[in-house]
């Protein structure tokens, strides 16, 4: 399995059993989803490799959607500091 594929699995395991208030994560939202929920979108990874070690850095847009308390769509929040997801996964 490729590694973006993993971290993707990964973070929506974790925000299903830590969030019990969403009605779902999604990696591909439709427009039929009930609110709260979240949608895990554009990703990308970077060579941050040195002579002796090989490594990336990768991202991951992490989008949670609600009511604006009148019924309309907004995005409330956006993941956007790496360390946000500290501890969430284990690499070994």
């Amino acid at each position: 399995m490729r590694a973006g594929r993993a971290i993707r699995q990964a973070v929506i395991a974790r925000l299903e059993a830590e969030v019990p208030a969403l009605t779902g994560v999604y990696d591909r939202a439709t427009e039929s989803e009930v609110y709260p929920y979240v949608s895990l979108g554009p990703s990308f990874w970077n060579d941050e490799s040195v002579e002796c070690i090989e490594a990336r850095s990768y991202t991951l847009q992490i989008d949670v959607w609600c009511t604006d308390g009148k019924g309309k769509p907004r995005m409330s929040w956006t993941m956007s500091r790496p360390r946000s997801t500290a501890g969430w996964i284990r690499t070994r």
